[in-house]
């Protein structure tokens, strides 16, 4: 897992504490090139994302694999789309999946015969929508070809490899493979033992497919084609660091409301009963809870992240270290405080 660090000048004369109580950077151009901070040249451009509403009703809808499909592979990916309130998570199997603003894959690993596999979409407030599919798995099934990678989905820009699989007996005579999903062919060879690597410089939710012409080597047989395809979550660094402020500011909001079970829900559910005590144990929360800080830094991973809060303290302005992880369920919650 890699993690991007993006530091940025504190302006306090352009930004006071508390001018803006929703702080995620100081940087206010159009594009955002990375995570926190002024654009640098070391990340490709993405556009400021913007969260959905707070009301926004959960859904979730499963593109692949079908109900009650039969599959020759161990492995199986699951995939579709969900809406909700921000930071709403999916997970497959109570393993979260990777996730763009609105598609999630997961990867599945099956027994043989019938698999039950639940996907399950969570807000951060603990709303939950299910849905099942029955895969089975029969090894005789295996196709002629098939797709294989490390990883479902990372940050932008990301390099990774995938694995072509071919059933014995069967020779790769070409290979054309579409990384992106834009019907274009970035690679076209007959060499089928070509090492298949792509950098992915844009977010987005993306098909990889392998076209691939076989011979099975009987001159009586014409050669088959059959293609094969991958997804790929690409996952905006903007993005990331969008939600992770929204579960800080939403804790904190919540706090000067006085609302403590609701603040609670931004908090990892290892640490919520000593969070609740130390919650509790101001009298004047909602004074209290105004001086907890704006977001000024920031270390983003895929799943385990890092945010710097600048507070106002007694004894003067101070930076506090948050650590966030997405949870089983996938959603972004404050694992230390």
């Amino acid at each position: 897992m890699k993690l991007h660090r993006f530091v940025f000048v504190y302006m306090l004369a352009l930004y006071p504490i508390f001018a803006s109580a929703q702080q995620c950077g100081t940087y206010t151009g159009p594009m955002l090139i990375d995570g926190f901070g002024p654009p640098d040249k070391s990340f490709v451009q993405e556009p400021e994302p913007i969260l959905p509403a707070d009301a926004t009703a959960l859904s979730l809808t499963i593109t692949a694999p079908a109900n009650k499909a039969i599959v020759g592979t161990r492995t199986v990916q699951v995939y579709g789309t969900y809406a909700g309130p921000p930071a709403t998570g999916v997970a497959v199997n109570k393993s979260a999946a990777m996730q763009t603003a609105n598609a999630f894959v997961g990867l599945v690993t099956l027994e043989p015969g019938a698999n039950t596999i639940t996907i399950k979409a969570t807000t951060l407030t603990g709303e939950v929508i299910t849905q099942t599919r029955t895969v089975t798995y029969d090894a005789a099934q295996l196709p002629d070809v098939y797709l294989e990678t490390r990883i479902q989905g990372e940050h932008a820009p990301i390099k990774t490899s995938y694995t072509l699989k071919v059933k014995a007996g069967l020779t790769v005579t070409r290979l054309q493979m579409d990384y992106d999903g834009d019907s274009s062919f970035e690679l076209d060879t007959t060499n089928g033992a070509t090492a298949l690597s792509y950098e992915y410089k844009l977010p987005g939710f993306l098909s990889a497919s392998a076209t691939v012409t076989l011979d099975d080597g009987d001159p009586n047989t014409p050669p088959v084609v059959r293609v094969t395809t991958r997804r790929m979550a690409i996952v905006p660094l903007p993005l990331t660091r969008k939600t992770l402020c929204y579960v800080f500011y939403r804790m904190k909001d919540r706090l000067i409301a006085n609302d403590i079970p609701d603040a609670l829900m931004s908090i990892n559910a290892e640490i919520r009963a000593k969070a609740q005590a130390r919650f509790s144990g101001f009298s004047n929360l909602s004074t209290v809870a105004p001086r907890f800080g704006v977001v000024v830094d920031g270390n983003l991973g895929i799943r385990l992240a890092e945010l710097t809060v600048l507070q106002d303290t007694n004894r003067g302005q101070r930076g506090k270290s948050l650590t966030f992880e997405r949870a089983s369920d996938g959603v972004w919650r404050i694992t230390s405080l």
